[in-house]
């Protein structure tokens, strides 16, 4: 007699056969006489084009069949030696449904058949062994779950960076001249800029780029100025907005400059 697990696997190898071969002789045939009778296989019939649709919903059965099993019998749960029989009767159906979707998932189902070393032949005319006291190899995961995106409050304070464009259109950047700038000898990163912002007039900018320029070297510069800087009152005077530059790793800065031609008080978009 045999066992309610050697049941449920012979009938669910018997199952998925039988409607494979249903499928076989359909396609053999060529042609629908009758009905089936099996609601594993839907067959839908292409009038216009004379051709017929064979669905086998067998396989999807099959992995529903075992998955409510597993479920059903709590091997992890169980005693030891029911615990061994219900996943040795998984292990088998695992088997069986890579067999019969070897022919759609080749490059899968072979890496997944490499755990039953060569103790068994794996190809449809072997799907009814069953295999018992085999020793398989370590299973390895074919394929990754994939898990939903977690947002956690670090990424949410990065995302709060971003402004729109409307907020971008606030900050007013405009062409400026250095027409004179000046060390101080009190501050040892400030650089007193005048500049010359064309319509605007003339504007004055403490600059913390004293480590990177000789104040004489930038007479005559070109720079990008945020004009629209609230003024701030500083211990050497009030700075008039701020001009752009950029720094690496190293600390050295790097000031930045229009392209040749444009002209104090333009306006930068």
């Amino acid at each position: 007699l045999y066992s309610d697990h050697e049941i449920f696997l012979r009938e669910l190898i018997s199952n998925a056969t039988d409607a494979i071969s249903k499928l076989k002789h359909l396609s053999s045939v060529g042609e629908v006489k009758g009905e089936i009778g099996d609601p594993r296989i839907e067959v839908k019939i292409d009038k216009k084009n004379k051709k017929i649709h064979i669905i086998d919903q067998g396989v999807g059965m099959t992995t529903e069949e075992v998955n409510k099993y597993i479920n059903e019998n709590e091997p992890w749960k169980s005693s030891e030696e029911k615990a061994v029989e219900v996943s040795s009767t998984a292990i088998n159906c695992f088997r069986v449904i890579s067999i019969l979707l070897n022919p759609v998932l080749p490059t899968i189902t072979s890496k997944a058949l490499e755990v039953f070393n060569d103790s068994a032949t794996n190809d449809f005319n072997n799907i009814r062994d069953c295999l018992v006291d085999t020793k398989i190899n370590p299973y390895k995961p074919l394929l990754k779950r994939l898990e939903k995106a977690k947002i956690n409050e670090e990424i949410e304070m990065e995302d709060s960076n971003l402004i729109n464009i409307k907020d971008f259109a606030k900050v007013e950047l405009r062409v400026a001249k250095i027409v004179k700038a000046e060390g101080i000898e009190e501050a040892d990163k400030l650089i007193k800029l005048h500049l010359d912002v064309g319509d605007l007039g003339e504007r004055t900018v403490f600059a913390g780029i004293k480590s990177a320029y000789d104040p004489e070297s930038l007479n005559g510069r070109h720079v990008v100025l945020v004009a629209n800087l609230e003024p701030r009152k500083m211990k050497f005077g009030v700075s008039e907005g701020m001009v752009l530059a950029s720094s690496n790793d190293e600390g050295l800065i790097y000031l930045i400059s229009p392209d040749e031609g444009a002209k104090p008080g333009q306006l930068v978009k």
